[in-house]
Parts: structure tokens; sequence; C-alpha cells
């Protein structure tokens, strides 16, 4: 099986889609010939098994590509709002018969779809519309995801996986409730007005029992939105704009973090969250990051609506019901290590491949 892959990603551990995509590239790599050509130009590690097409040519039509990737089985185009040159080439694909799957990564969402409304609603009638309609099949990370989506496309699911860490018991932080967001800090996408206006609403009563560390890059529009949210909201003593943390600096922060707090509008699927739960980290998140039922189906953490209120109120609980999070660390923890290990991940595109072919 020859899977050929466009994306357009750079080198940056703050981003999921950069940290996924080569992951996936590496571990399909198992059981097909895979290539990537990415329109960034920039390039990450990989498995020796992945060709990385730009190395060898900067045309970005397949048809050049060297053997066998100029005639791939299996196509897989990643979120075609950061690509837009890939229309002509899905153009290509549908004249020569060769099927291809569209992983949006969340921007098929209907929240996504508000931001830069104009913008996406142009792209969808030029180009994005047609593109849908003549692929094989869309493939999003949740059930989440699949039911917010603008498109009713034919599609499957096969989420995220993530790298197990060994299994430490937690210990939880004696004197305050330490909770972490770690993500981009976009104020709107990421909810963190949501989660600073419901701290803001109770600031007197958890002022001295929580401490919440954000995590994260910021470009300067947006952090300079964060601070005047936290200093709107008069919670600066104990919200915290941290920078960007990586590898053992990463490492650090989840093992001293008692829950992992995504208050989301909108997520394909984030790895932050397969993250803390691969550390034994338990999380509290909203709908919009697509994992919230399964969060609290499972015992993993808690779920709360994307509303300053309800959001005000589970921290409350949370902060006097400390008790339950060693429970949902362990639940945490076994539950990634069952469902998202890479192994599991790649037999089901595996499966899922195979099924395309046959038709």
């Amino acid at each position: 099986m020859v899977i050929l892959h466009y994306a357009g990603i750079i080198k940056n551990n703050a981003s999921g889609l950069s940290v996924i995509v080569p992951q996936i590239l590496n571990y399909q790599s198992k059981f097909a010939q895979v290539g990537i050509f990415n329109y960034d130009g920039e390039f990450f590690d990989t498995a020796e098994g992945v060709t990385r097409i730009s190395d060898f040519t900067e045309s970005d039509d397949y048809r050049t590509f060297p053997a066998p990737f100029n005639k791939p089985d299996i196509v897989v185009i990643h979120s075609p709002f950061g690509i837009p040159k890939v229309v002509m080439i899905a153009k290509k694909l549908k004249k020569s018969g060769i099927p291809y799957i569209i992983v949006p990564h969340g921007c098929f969402s209907s929240y996504a779809m508000k931001k830069k409304k104009l913008k996406k609603t142009a792209a969808r009638i030029v180009f994005l519309d047609k593109m849908v309609a003549d692929a094989t099949k869309i493939q999003y990370l949740s059930e989440g995801e699949q039911r917010a989506s603008i498109y009713r496309k034919e599609s499957f699911i096969v989420p995220n996986g993530i790298d197990i860490n060994p299994w430490g018991e937690k210990t939880l932080n004696s004197d305050l409730l330490v909770m972490s967001f770690i993500g981009r800090k976009d104020l709107y996408h990421k909810g963190l007005d949501l989660l600073i206006g419901a701290c803001g609403s109770i600031k007197d009563q958890i002022k001295d029992k929580v401490q919440i560390d954000l995590y994260g890059p910021a470009c300067p529009e947006h952090d300079a939105q964060l601070r005047k949210v936290i200093a709107d909201n008069g919670v600066g003593d104990f919200v915290f704009h941290k920078p960007s943390v990586f590898y053992e600096e990463k490492t650090l922060v989840y093992q001293n973090t008692d829950v992992v707090v995504l208050t989301s509008r909108f997520e394909g699927q984030p790895v932050a969250i397969l993250e803390a739960w691969s550390y034994g980290v338990p999380t509290l998140v909203t709908p919009g990051t697509n994992v919230s039922e399964e969060c609290e189906n499972n015992g993993c953490g808690w779920a709360v609506s994307q509303d300053v209120e309800a959001i005000a109120q589970k921290l409350l609980y949370l902060i006097e019901n400390r008790e339950e999070i060693a429970k949902c660390s362990e639940n945490a923890y076994e539950y990634v290590c069952r469902e998202y290990n890479w192994n599991r991940i790649s037999d089901r595109y595996r499966e899922e491949f195979l099924s395309i072919l046959k038709k």
C-alpha cells in the first residue's frame, strides 16, 4: 500500500498538528510505503520508512514525485483551509480515480467556521465544498468532531494516539488545587475567556485554594487580550500567564498538576488531553473539546458546559471534593493506555485504508 500525505505544518512543538502528523506518518510506515509533501517546507524528524517528498522536488504535483508516490493508492489531505493550493491536487486525483481522504483536524465544525467567517465562506464557495464532495471520505478524530461538522459526507473515525508514559501514582498537591492549561493561548478558540471569567465570578471564594497556570504561546494580539482579561477579572494573584513548556519541563508540569483544564469552544481532538491522561492527570473539559462525554463516562475527569457560571460551580466542586482526583487519575491512565496507544491506532488506520481500497 502506498500512502501519500499533503500537509502544511511547521516544526512547532506547541502545535498539535505539528506534533501529531509526524507520528501518524511514522506508525503508518509500519504497514505501508508513506510519503509526505509539506507545503511549509520545514521538516521534522520522521521514521526511516517515511519519504519526505520535498527533499526531491518543489512541485506539489504527485505525478512528478519519485516512484511509487507518483501513483499512490491513497492520498491524505490534512487541514485543507491551511493549504488552499491542494485544491488543484484534489482535482487531479479525482480525474485519475485515486481516492483521497480529508482530515480537517477540527476546522469543519460550525464554531470553527465562525472564526474568520467571511474568508472561510468564500473558500467554501470557491473550492472547499466541491473538494469535499469529490473526496472518498472525511476522517474525523472523534464522534464529537463528526457531529459538529458542517459536512455530512461519508466518513470514519480514527483518533490521535499518544506515547504512553510509565505509570507512577500521582501525588496531589497538599495546599492548593493546582490546575494547568497547556496549549495555544487563543482567548476565544480555547475558551480562556470563559475560564478566567468563571474565576473572576468566585475569586473571593477560591483565591487561596486554587492555582491556575496557563502555559503556551500567544501572538501579540492574544497576549494583550489575555493579560487584559486577567486584569479586568482581578484574578492575577492565582491565575498565571506562563510561557510554553516542552520535553522535561512539560513533564514536570504534568507531574505537579492536579487537574488539566480545557474549556475550548471547538477542537478536533486535543493532544493536551491525551497527554494529561498519559501522565495520570484527570481533566476538566467542555463539550467543544469533543472529549467531554468520553472523559466523564470513563471516569477520566469532569465535563462542564461552555458557560461561565457552570465552570465556576465546577471549580468550587473540585476544590471541595479533591478526594475524587486520585481515582480519576488512575482511570485516565488505564483508559489512555487501552484506547490510545499508537499500535492500536495504527491498526485502525490499516483496517480503514484496506476497506477503502477494496471498494
